[in-house]
């Protein structure tokens, strides 16, 4: 299996369903949105490179906003799609990368 080394600033080039988000937190360098196939917002992800660590806050309507926190390290795509297979979130693969 191929695995394909991470870089964070081709993030919203891989994922179809992650886009930039224009919130600002200054605990943390990058932030993206998830959303679903309609533009519903599905979570929020953070990075802090300080504390080379993610953040998701996951949206659980009805329920709660679920947060998780993790500082593995994230050498790959396939690490951080693994993650993300844990919450329960889905990664839509971009069939058609422009800079991968």
């Amino acid at each position: 299996m191929a695995t394909t080394p991470f870089d964070i600033n081709k993030i919203t080039d891989r994922y179809k369903n992650i886009t930039k988000s224009n919130t600002h937190n200054p605990t943390f360098d990058y932030s993206f949105k998830m959303v679903d196939g309609i533009g519903n917002e599905l979570a929020e992800i953070y990075y802090s490179s300080s504390f080379d660590e993610w953040g998701v806050i996951k949206d659980n309507f009805p329920g709660r906003r679920i947060g998780y926190k993790w500082s593995l390290p994230t050498l790959t795509f396939e690490d951080f799609e693994h993650f993300f297979k844990l919450m329960k979130l889905p990664l839509v693969i971009n069939p058609n990368p422009t800079t991968l």
